[in-house]
């Protein structure tokens, strides 16, 4: 909510009168914030309902990862592009909801623990993949090419993700 708030708070000390199109720096950060208020906010819910967090989780990366191919080709439509951004934001923050319920599933009895690292492992994770992406474009990547190479790579994830799901189905059906 706090983040939400102050994306807001942000976009109106720019000044609205300053952003001249729906493609704007900050009116694409504050749709993307708007998005990531909504699938962390509701994302307990539907795991709650299914019951199946892995599931969820590999939905949320199909999804991402739909979002993610969209914007460059939406970028060039007015308005319509900014779904683009707020599809990102509501699924590339609802990631860490599953991930906690999975980790939790695993080890019960550890739960404050397994919570703070996989807020440390986000985080790094973050930082690693910033550097790279960085060094990427210092070599001389197109940068509009990035969005295809974070869809190639959440190809890989949701495969392994599907591989966890018939792992777990396994180990349950041996149980």
């Amino acid at each position: 909510m706090f983040y939400f708030v102050s994306e807001f708070g942000t976009l109106l000390l720019c000044g609205l009168d300053s952003i001249e199109t729906s493609h704007s720096l900050a009116i694409s950060l504050f749709f993307w914030g708007l998005g990531g208020f909504v699938g962390s906010s509701f994302v307990g819910f539907w795991i709650d309902f299914t019951k199946k967090p892995q599931a969820v989780m590999a939905f949320i990366l199909v999804g991402l990862m739909l979002a993610i191919i969209t914007i460059p080709i939406t970028k060039d439509l007015p308005y319509f592009g900014l779904l683009s951004y707020f599809m990102w934001g509501v699924f590339g923050w609802a990631m860490p909801t599953p991930q906690q319920h999975i980790l939790f599933q695993i080890c019960e009895s550890q739960k404050a623990i397994l919570s703070a690292l996989n807020s440390s492992a986000i985080g790094l994770g973050s930082s690693i993949g910033t550097a790279i992406g960085g060094a990427i474009i210092a070599r001389g990547f197109n940068v509009a090419d990035l969005p295809y190479l974070s869809a190639f790579l959440l190809i890989f994830v949701f495969f392994c993700q599907l591989m966890l799901i018939n792992r777990s189905k396994l180990r349950s059906l041996l149980v």
